[in-house]
């Protein structure tokens, strides 16, 4: 998140002057969030993030402190990008077919897959696909992408589910072996990698984008202003180039388009949530 946020705002400074990235993490991504609803609605201070606290957070906080709609405005979104499945390159697995008949044969073994956080994307993508397959599938939380990727290499855990990015780097490598991903076609990242979808699960499509928002109160025209500038930053080949290098397709919408998009996922992913009954507490 932060190289793209750095890249997006190397490429607004020439329209927008000075454009200062300031990293706020913690509460999964919740004190930034909060850090730009309270502030002035003047097109100054924006949030950079990933979609989770407007499409996934709803369902998984009781009291998340923010509305999904109406304390940020969608003003763009900057990239997207899909999810995985993928075991270790030493596992007898080969499909995820496979995978699916060990999980469900041999659950304490084969029914474990790590994810990079409990609530993530991620951790819901491994469920929907559970819940497809009726396979009793149990992630296993990780404080972060590196050190669950560390364990599957290290098959100290059967499987991971991740940002399918993080699966890149191993590509051409006999160290990892991804099964499926989530998107409604083949990615481009990975065209040998059949989609979820084209192996049965018609229901299991899921992305996620890294996006920008303002304070509620900042000005229409505003608001506009900033999406040309961010919609023509992203179109740019050499801007969509780096964002593929780390596994992210540039997008592009008006901020009509890209709330509608929102609603979508939350669509999606409000009924994934509540099948599973997994809540984060305060």
């Amino acid at each position: 998140m932060d190289s793209t946020a750095r890249i997006t705002a190397e490429q607004l400074r020439p329209a927008l002057g000075s454009v200062i990235v300031d990293n706020r993490p913690g509460a999964a991504l919740r004190i930034a969030l909060h850090a730009v609803k309270n502030a002035v609605p003047d097109g100054h201070t924006l949030l950079f993030t990933a979609v989770s606290p407007f499409t996934i957070y709803p369902f998984v906080y009781a009291k998340p402190g923010y509305r999904a709609e109406g304390d940020l405005l969608p003003v763009a979104p900057v990239v997207s990008y899909e999810f995985a499945i993928a075991v270790a390159g030493s596992s007898p697995v080969k499909s995820l077919a496979e995978y699916l008949a060990a999980a469900k044969k041999d659950p304490q073994t084969y029914g474990l897959y790590a994810v990079p956080a409990a609530g993530s994307a991620a951790h819901f993508a491994g469920a929907a696909l559970a819940a497809a397959a009726g396979v009793p599938l149990k992630y296993v939380p990780y404080k972060g992408s590196a050190p669950a990727m560390q364990d599957l290499i290290g098959g100290h855990v059967p499987a991971c589910a991740n940002v399918l990015g993080e699966f890149l780097p191993y590509r051409g490598t006999d160290k990892v072996r991804v099964l499926a991903t989530t998107g409604a076609r083949r990615s481009a990242f990975m065209p040998d990698v059949p989609t979820m979808r084209e192996l049965g699960f018609k229901d299991v499509v899921a992305d996620e984008q890294f996006g920008i928002f303002a304070p509620a109160g900042t000005p229409v025209a505003l608001v506009d202003k900033l999406n040309a500038a961010i919609v023509a930053a992203t179109q740019k080949e050499e801007v969509r180039k780096r964002f593929a290098e780390l596994g992210y397709d540039a997008v592009q919408s008006s901020p009509s388009e890209f709330a509608a998009r929102l609603r979508e996922a939350r669509a999606f992913w409000g009924p994934v949530v509540k099948s599973t009954g997994f809540t984060l507490d305060e």
